[in-house]
């Protein structure tokens, strides 16, 4: 998987929309699932992880991540996997998951954030998170509306954490 050649196209399209001088309307194209899907992956648990450490770091622990832990039947990283997986065991493989370290220097706290948005990505995305910006150019204000849907705020997290609790208890 190679995360700087995402970032790398996307800063070569915003150029080429700013050297056609149209002052900064795009053309909006449609082309479905134009990551792949484990690209994708990568690229959303990066944009996780990007919260107080360093931009390399974020990405290249996104990458290890969606690389070695979460698979699904067929090998592949998937969020269903990391949706039932138990919080105990998501913990675990945020503090020491990458060769012994951990993905980010708030483990815990991103380990309810990966927790909380598999969840949603499952629901509401059918697992897939290329679903979340796969929109028409009508639509486009769908994926700020769909974004948004993925923050996992201090407010969403203690309604997830006392759902989780009242889980395990019943």
């Amino acid at each position: 998987m190679n995360i700087p050649a995402i970032v790398s196209a996307i800063q070569n399209r915003y150029e080429e929309i700013e050297r056609s001088g149209n002052d900064g309307a795009a053309e909006w194209r449609r082309t479905p699932h134009m990551f792949k899907r484990t690209e994708a992956d990568a690229f959303f648990v990066g944009v996780l992880f990007d919260k107080q450490q360093e931009a390399n770091r974020a990405w290249e622990g996104g990458t290890d991540l969606v690389d070695n832990h979460f698979h699904g039947k067929d090998g592949e990283f998937s969020w269903a996997t990391v949706s039932r997986t138990s919080i105990n065991k998501v913990k675990q493989v945020m503090s020491s998951g990458w060769s012994g370290k951990a993905y980010h220097r708030f483990p815990n706290r991103h380990a309810e954030f990966l927790k909380e948005n598999a969840r949603i990505i499952v629901n509401r995305y059918d697992g897939d998170v290329r679903n979340i910006w796969a929109v028409s150019s009508e639509q486009v204000d769908l994926i700020y509306e769909n974004s948004w849907s993925l923050r996992a705020s201090p407010m969403r997290l203690r309604e997830w954490r006392s759902s989780f609790s009242s889980e395990t208890t019943a």
